[in-house]
């Protein structure tokens, strides 16, 4: 089985992650993701399997590429494409008070205009760029509850969902969102993500497919096709 890498200057083997080449020193330019919790493992191990392999995967991408769907409103806490990178627990690492008065201030608002969907949207994604997945997923639901097509909204909580470990949860909210609108990308992209979590290496190369036949030349689909190309390389004997 080929390495999960080469380097590019000495072609030494690589696993995923490594950056610099412990053998020449370059830079090794790993493809990247927008969400804020995305982090490569520090450890290094061989893959000797494809069971193995997808391990090594998944928990390069824990938090990995998890795209959001266009905000309703824009975010002044950098939104869940951020890059600072916090652990995905459930809860922020330490709290950000701006962002907590931020939010306290915008609850205030729904308590007073109930009916207000933007303000709601804007608490939902705040909570979810906070890291208070739990509270953002009663945020987000209850938006569904009055815009229940709301794709966007649906997607948003699935990645919320995942972050709290409820894969299955997540899977389901993002293929109900697809049902509302088909070529939803973020929701095609983020499946796969989830699955290559979950360690179902198969199904989640069926989504990344889906999403670069949607839409070749966008970013994701891009994304995706880099994704395709890296596990054809490491399960190629």
């Amino acid at each position: 089985m080929r390495p999960v890498a080469a380097c590019g200057k000495c072609k030494a083997e690589l696993v995923w992650g490594q950056t610099p080449c412990p053998s020449c020193g370059a830079a090794v330019d790993w493809p990247g993701a927008k969400r804020a919790s995305k982090q490569a493992p520090s450890s290094a191990f061989p893959v000797r399997n494809v069971a193995v392999l997808v391990v090594v995967i998944a928990a390069a991408v824990v938090a990995l590429e998890m795209i959001t769907g266009p905000k309703t409103s824009p975010l002044p806490v950098s939104g869940p494409a951020a890059q600072a990178a916090q652990p995905a627990t459930g809860q922020p690492a330490g709290p950000d008070m701006n962002a907590l008065a931020h939010i306290n201030e915008i609850e205030a608002k729904v308590k007073t205009q109930p009916s207000n969907m933007d303000l709601r949207i804007e608490l939902a994604n705040h909570l979810m760029d906070a890291r208070f997945y739990d509270r953002a997923i009663v945020a987000y639901r209850e938006v569904l509850k009055l815009q229940p097509a709301n794709a966007n909204a649906r997607v948003d909580m699935g990645i919320c969902m995942k972050e709290t470990g409820d894969f299955e949860g997540a899977k389901a909210e993002m293929k109900r969102a697809l049902k509302d609108v088909p070529e939803h990308l973020q929701a095609h992209y983020n499946l796969g993500i989830v699955c290559l979590v979950q360690g179902n290496l198969q199904e989640a190369n069926q989504w990344f497919t889906k999403t670069a036949n949607l839409s070749p030349n966008s970013e994701l689909g891009q994304r995706a096709q880099q994704m395709l190309q890296q596990h054809a390389a490491v399960t190629t004997p």
